[in-house]
């Protein structure tokens, strides 16, 4: 069992490699333990990691040295609940992991135009040492949150629970409601015509018959794809496993030996050359050229055209927008919603006006309720050209919360009271089964009593 927590960790040897006990004299504090719970343990660094965040998201001036110990708390509950994870045997899986793994690099990378040489320059290490890196606090913070779910999982509230929570509130201390509003839209992507797929594959043809006669791939690649993300590594997409890449492409670069060429293979993004690198487990590391089809301007016009049909069906009231978002809209997650946006800070169809996106404020602010826009050029994430129609079904000006007009706001609210209650309950009960050391240093600051047992 640990006894003084006032651990002193001296890092020697070239960038902090190796850990050694310093002599007595003189020691460099870089780190120290302040809190254990369980097998866990809270470092200061964890804390100062925390307060920096905070300083970057809230800006310094707003963000307090006081705020060390709320931090220090917040810390403790998770180990507590990583501990209790562990001790249940509660399994992330390997993929859970991965996929987290990259939604992280995904995001960072988009800060840096998707150029992972840059990105690999300003963290001064590799992606794949990154991902090693990253990987033990990403599974630990998926195990928090899976404990956390398991025991909130089972609150629900009742309508008399949430009529008394909202009768409850002070009505003073209620924010007004935001003016709000619901939206609808239909997009309609166009579609690139059987002549430019025909000439792609034949270009795609052309190119794998050069690499087969000895073409060098990394000229190729460099020259002729139309992938950025890979087109300037010699098309290099680096290791990868199942379920990571379009079925089409993934199959053929898992069914390739090493150093061979696939046949040219179709995907929703052109045609494919993919050349195995190496197999490590079950990850492989391939390199390809995408020749992808070219839009033509007339497919742009048809696309553009045909929305504009729809906008004269709705407007003539043979078919309504509802019906025309789930029949022909090309964007999937709105279209079997009947084209109704959502906000992703509630998860409601009805949108805070300040929350809208600025293209979608353009475009509706001069309508009303029930009219529908002109037709408007909009991209999508990959940048292409999309042709949009938006649809104002109501809006409500800014008002006092009430049981009619907001009522899945007020469900939502009791809601996560009560789960934030029942997180407390299973903290308070908890916390007197396991062992929590907290370093005298903090140990009695008022923040902290809380975790103290009873003696």
């Amino acid at each position: 069992m640990v006894g003084r927590l006032s651990i002193i960790i001296i890092l020697f040897g070239i960038g902090g490699s190796c850990l050694q006990a310093q002599p007595v004299e003189s020691p460099q504090i870089v780190d120290e333990i302040v809190a254990i719970v369980g097998d866990n343990y809270i470092l200061r660094s964890d804390i100062e990691k925390e307060i920096e965040t905070l300083r970057e998201q809230m800006g310094k001036e707003f963000v307090h040295d006081s705020l060390r110990m709320e931090i220090l708390d917040q810390l403790i509950a998770k180990k507590l609940l990583l501990y209790k994870a562990q001790i249940d045997s509660v399994e992330i899986s390997d993929d859970m992991v991965d996929s987290k793994i990259e939604e992280r690099l995904n995001y960072i990378l988009s800060h840096f135009g998707g150029d992972e040489r840059a990105l690999e320059k300003y963290l001064k290490m590799t992606i794949p040492e990154f991902k090693a890196k990253t990987r033990p606090k990403i599974k630990e913070q998926l195990l928090i949150q899976q404990m956390q779910s398991q025991i909130i999982k089972e609150v629900k509230v009742s309508p008399a629970e949430v009529r008394n929570y909202f009768r409850d509130i002070s009505k003073d201390s209620l924010p007004p409601v935001p003016e709000e509003v619901e939206v609808a839209q239909i997009i309609i992507a166009p579609q690139v015509s059987d002549f430019a797929w025909d000439y792609a594959k034949e270009v795609a043809t052309n190119l794998r018959e050069r690499l087969v006669q000895g073409a060098n791939f990394c000229v190729l690649a460099h020259t002729y794809s139309d992938d950025p993300g890979s087109s300037g590594k010699c098309g290099e997409l680096g290791f990868f496993k199942r379920g990571k890449m379009v079925p089409e492409f993934e199959a053929a670069a898992f069914s390739l030996e090493k150093d061979s060429l696939s046949k040219i293979i179709r995907s929703q993004y052109g045609y494919h050359i993919i050349q195995l690198l190496d197999r490590r487990g079950e990850s492989v590391s391939v390199r390809h050229i995408l020749i992808a089809p070219e839009m033509l301007e007339t497919d742009l016009a048809d696309a553009r055209n045909r929305l504009d049909s729809i906008r004269s069906e709705i407007l003539a009231g043979t078919i309504s927008f509802k019906e025309a978002a789930v029949k022909y809209s090309s964007d999937e997650y709105s279209s079997g919603k009947g084209g109704l946006l959502m906000d992703y800070s509630s998860g409601e169809t009805k949108i805070p006006v300040g929350n809208l996106e600025k293209e979608v404020f353009l475009r509706i602010k001069d309508l009303k309720p029930g009219e529908v826009s002109q037709v408007y050029v909009t991209r999508g994430q990959d940048g292409k050209e999309m042709y949009i129609i938006y649809n104002l079904i109501s809006e409500s000006p800014p008002h006092r919360p009430s049981l009619e007009t907001d009522y899945l706001k007020i469900q939502n609210a009791a809601l996560e009271q009560k789960k934030a209650t029942a997180l407390e309950d299973w903290m308070d009960k908890n916390k007197t089964q396991y062992y929590i050391h907290i370093s005298e240093r903090y140990s009695n600051a008022p923040e902290l009593a809380h975790w103290k047992k009873d003696k």
